[in-house]
């Protein structure tokens, strides 16, 4: 009989050998140590909170990731459009651009990755 904390167990310990013996780099194979995390989940009153919360709000956290990530694709393109011709190695490609369409919210990652602009747009407030 399988119960839900067992199946925790098993998806938190078995990937790491599993992946060792696959012989996946070991770099790699220790990110799926990060799923023990999940045990948590059981013995935290607070994260079950969080989950009901979460599922309470999904569709207005829906929402806004949606708008989001609109926004996001409109400064991508507007910054592609924009500086293609000055920055090709930063603004060539749409992906590129919606990178730099997010970053300038760290002002201090902007002044130093893109030199040619003084200050970022739009605004870091």
């Amino acid at each position: 009989m399988l119960s839900g904390g067992g199946v925790i167990d098993v998806l938190a310990v078995l990937p790491v050998p599993l992946a060792l013996l696959a012989g996946i780099p070991a770099d790699t194979v220790w990110l799926f140590g990060a799923l023990w995390v999940f045990k948590l989940a059981a013995a935290v009153p607070g994260l079950s909170m969080l989950g009901r919360i979460v599922k309470m709000e999904a569709r207005p956290l829906a929402s806004v990731l949606i708008i989001f990530l609109i926004v996001l694709l409109l400064a991508g393109v507007a910054l592609h459009l924009l500086e293609r011709a000055a920055q090709p190695e930063r603004f060539g490609s749409l992906p590129q651009s919606m990178w730099w369409g997010h970053d300038p919210v760290d002002d201090r990652l902007w002044r130093r990755r893109a030199g040619n602009f003084p200050r970022p747009w739009p605004p870091a407030w």
